[in-house]
């Protein structure tokens, strides 16, 4: 008797609306793949029902996973589909790898009509001719669709379902009729407020008229409010998964497939006047199109300049070589010492705790920052500078002979390969003296030829330091004229990849040009820097580069002792007072003496406002 083989039955349908009741789409390929049981004398083990997925991202369903999972351990004997674009719609080569588990595991997929082998070099064929004719007819597909929703965009109608539409907006589709729906009230009392009561705190808006903040600023920015439709974005053609964690995935979607919008161009942008009698007045909507554009850039002058710190990235510490950070001093805003720091990583409060500290002291910001924009622009501009660094470039390498010795030394490992292995064929070797042999030669060779691909790229870069010399300069030149922080914070990440800092001063840099960087020579069988330590192919500076404005910076204060903040003397802990706060200690603020001052001065200013109140007197009086 024999015994039927086992398989998978796959019903797919790329949209839910396919998957209704009054769609013939399930029930269709239900009986299909019932013919093709029959037919073949299948037993379907299970089915799997995917509803929603692309044949182009059907990989990414947890079923269809699993089923790849039995057919490569052989747990079932194939797959039955109605026809073989239900298992995939292939747009890349990449799609097309779900055949390898059907091929590796000599499995079987049943079509109506047909049974494909893809151990077989015709099943393969025909499998792989269809698989791509499939991904071609769904090509046209999509470019048909989306030429046809084009067409209803530049007519006025909408292409989309109803989910697409704003607030308060309706559309039928047998009438292609825009209407206005109750919610519409909403979005006026929402531009009313805005234009009129001059509330233009989109949060406080948002709480007056019942909506998320997000949704009312998408809102008050949509132009079929006026009565216009614009569409001036586009899908791209690059497909990316999406990562919003504010849109969950779906019950068994692990992955999520979208285009991301783009601008179109001004020739393709298309407006459409949908309302003759729009819910909002366009003056209305013009007006406060341009208060929140106001409001927006005032927000950016406010914000964004403050927030870009130039040495992030490529500031390091000079004694241990770690990054330097930066913090952003608004625990203090408001108050004369709010100001942002550099600091060396080992100096963060969780390394401090592990007995990482380092001797950098913190920095402010704007001292670090301009000593950096200075260094690029005055100092690795300056003439001098620059012919000196080109003389150091321009120092000879004499690599010749030892490339010469290099190169024999490799000619003499082949050989020596040849003759263990004769010696091993007439018997003078054992297996396990020739491998170990041969594995030192390898090694051995290995070394040389890396050394060698050392000695030509040195050779390239010493060819290439005169164009390398002269385009660091017209860069640092260039640098002077930027005005932006944006643009300075870029132009300096492409100057260099790191930057050590003692302190406020520069000792020296590792340039992004490989070109500029300091060549490796060998002693031995091993490279030796130029530059030793946590410089290592860097440049040291002959004398560090500081700012005059930063020569004052205060010396770093020895160990088991503190800098008073307010007469700024050096003193002992034990000279300091702890102020105690509603968060707890805030030690060494000020020394004893200066504390006793300052909290007479505070006490003062209650009395002064106690004296003042009891003046006016009680207003319930």
């Amino acid at each position: 008797m024999t015994t039927k083989p086992k398989v998978i039955a796959i019903y797919r349908v790329s949209t839910e609306e396919q998957a209704d009741e009054d769609r013939a789409g399930l029930p269709r390929q239900r009986e299909a793949v019932a013919r093709v049981v029959e037919q073949h004398n299948l037993d379907v083990v299970s089915e799997i029902e995917l509803v929603g997925v692309s044949g182009t991202n059907v990989s990414s369903s947890p079923e269809f996973r699993e089923m790849l999972r039995k057919v490569r351990t052989r747990e079932i004997a194939g797959v039955a589909v109605s026809s073989l674009d239900r298992l995939a719609r292939p747009d890349t080569f990449e799609s097309m790898a779900v055949l390898d588990s059907f091929t590796d595991a000599k499995a079987n997929i049943y079509a109506e009509g047909e049974v494909i082998n893809l151990a077989t070099k015709e099943g393969k064929l025909t499998a792989s001719i269809k698989l791509a004719m499939h991904g071609f007819d769904r090509s046209n597909i999509v470019e048909r669709s989306a030429s046809a929703k084009e067409i209803k965009r530049k007519k006025g109608e909408c292409p989309g379902p109803p989910t697409i539409l704003p607030l308060g907006v309706a559309y039928e589709r047998k009438t292609r009729v825009w209407s206005y729906t109750e919610d519409i009230k909403v979005v006026q009392d929402a531009f009313r407020l805005f234009d009129e009561k001059k509330i233009t705190n989109l949060t406080q808006l948002a709480n007056e008229v019942g909506l998320q903040r997000n949704t009312l600023a998408h809102i008050l920015r949509n132009p079929l409010y006026k009565g216009w439709r614009i569409y001036d974005q586009k899908r791209s053609e690059d497909k990316h998964v999406v990562k919003n964690p504010r849109t969950p995935l779906k019950k068994d979607e692990t992955v999520r497939f979208s285009r991301k919008k783009v601008p179109r161009a001004e020739k393709d942008i298309i407006r459409v006047q949908v309302f003759k009698e729009p819910a909002v007045d366009p003056e209305t909507f013009d007006r406060v199109q341009v208060a929140l554009t106001e409001s927006r850039s005032a927000w950016l002058r406010e914000h964004i300049p403050t927030a870009i710190n130039l040495a992030v990235g490529i500031g390091y510490c000079a004694h241990c070589g770690r990054r330097l950070y930066s913090s952003s001093g608004k625990r203090g805003k408001g108050s004369k010492n709010a100001h942002s720091y550099y600091l060396c990583a080992n100096n963060h409060y969780l390394n401090k705790a592990k007995d990482r500290k380092c001797i950098q002291p913190s920095v402010r910001k704007e001292i670090i920052d301009r000593t950096l924009a200075e260094f690029a622009a005055v100092h690795l501009a300056s003439e001098s500078v620059i012919l000196a660094l080109a003389e150091r470039l321009k120092a000879p390498v004499d690599n010749a002979a030892s490339k010469e010795n290099q190169e024999k030394r490799l000619k003499q490992i082949e050989q020596e390969k040849s003759r263990i292995l004769s010696l091993f064929k007439k018997g003078f070797y054992e297996m396990d003296r020739l491998e170990a042999e041969v594995k030192t030669l390898t090694a051995e060779a290995s070394t040389i030829q890396r050394r060698l691909r050392s000695y030509d790229e040195q050779q390239r870069l010493r060819s290439n330091a005169d164009k390398s010399v002269s385009l660091l300069f017209k860069a640092c030149l260039a640098f002077r004229r930027i005005t932006t922080l944006a643009q300075k914070q870029s132009a300096l990440r492409g100057l260099f990849v790191k930057v050590f800092f003692d302190g406020s001063k520069i000792v020296g840099f590792v340039p992004k040009d490989p070109c500029l960087r300091p060549l490796p020579t060998y002693d031995g069988e091993h490279s030796v820097e130029n530059e030793e330590g946590i410089m290592k192919g860097g440049i040291r500076l002959d004398a560090p580069f500081v700012i005059e404005s930063s020569e004052n910076q205060e010396p770093p204060v020895p160990d088991g002792q503190k800098r008073c903040r307010v007469c700024k003397i050096v003193m002992p802990l034990d000279a300091f007072r702890m102020l105690t706060t509603k968060k707890g200690s805030w030690p060494y603020y000020a020394c004893k003496e200066c504390s006793k001052q300052l909290l007479k001065e505070a006490y003062q200013r209650r009395k002064e406002r106690v004296v003042g109140s009891n003046e006016l007197g009680n207003p319930n009086d």
